[in-house]
């Protein structure tokens, strides 16, 4: 069974152009897996008309600029002195750990190819 997050990364993968071949070597889920994913996605997206690599690689980059301004604010939020003295280490280890998580996962959805756009 391949759990929800690869699953994830490897649509993302898809999603921004790259081959179905490279995401099963990648993430190391069987190819027949993934073409599978694609074409499933690729006949959803049919029904409401033709869908576009661009078009999909567009909305994944302005997603993930959207979530890391969004981590910005919170770095941010969290680093007045104000708000520091009214978190305990815990809490302020717990929040940047999250952080942490969260773009180390966007970093991975990402290929090689979508760095050098």
């Amino acid at each position: 069974m391949i759990d929800d997050d690869r699953k994830a990364r490897a649509m993302a993968l898809l999603a921004i152009g790259t081959s179905a071949h490279k995401v099963a070597d990648d993430l190391e889920i069987p190819r027949t897996t993934v073409r599978r994913w694609r074409d499933q996605a690729l006949r959803m997206s049919n029904k409401n008309g033709p869908l576009k690599k661009e078009k999909i690689g567009d909305q994944v980059f302005a997603y993930m600029e959207e979530s890391i301004d969004t981590q910005r604010g919170l770095l941010r939020a969290i680093s007045e002195p104000e708000r520091l003295m009214q978190m305990s280490a815990k809490d302020l280890a717990k929040v940047h750990g999250d952080m942490f998580e969260n773009t180390m996962r966007l970093l991975q959805g990402m290929s090689k190819e979508a760095f050098e756009r």
